[in-house]
């Protein structure tokens, strides 16, 4: 398995295959919700975009036609930029019923994130191809 970084700003990264080895394309804090894979070589690529390697006909994994494109989904956990503020448990906020403060108490959680202070896990796409094939995979939306 070959594992590559790719940081901001950028969002495409191109690379041709090892046959029969699988690389993983890491978009380090860019959580898109699609990623587009271009298939420029002559074999079926298999890609999947949930943190879990891909396999030649692999559960899980959609198949990249040559000379095709493909968007898939990101299937990492669901990630908003309030899971990495809001630290871990709950935060209270209020002061009661006084004249200074007239809101009643309360407490503040995390939307999304129960353990709170969750770094953004980014976008993680895992190919692999029978052949030394080429692609392209762009963040989309």
């Amino acid at each position: 398995m070959t594992d590559y970084s790719v940081t901001p700003p950028n969002t495409t990264f191109s690379q041709t295959l090892t046959a029969s080895t699988a690389d993983t394309v890491t978009f380090t804090d860019q959580r898109a919700r699609y990623a587009s894979i271009t298939n420029t070589g002559s074999a079926v690529l298999y890609a999947r975009a949930d943190g879990q390697a891909a396999a030649i006909g692999g559960e899980g994994c959609i198949a990249v036609l040559p000379g095709t494109e493909a968007v898939i989904a990101n299937g990492l956990p669901m990630w908003f930029p309030s899971s990495n503020v809001i630290p871990q448990g709950v935060n209270q906020f209020g002061g009661g019923n006084t004249s200074s403060s007239p809101s009643s108490p309360g407490m503040v959680q995390s939307q999304r994130s129960l353990a709170g202070g969750v770094s953004n896990p980014g976008t993680v796409i895992s190919l692999i191809s029978t052949a030394a094939d080429t692609y392209t995979v762009a963040l989309a939306g």
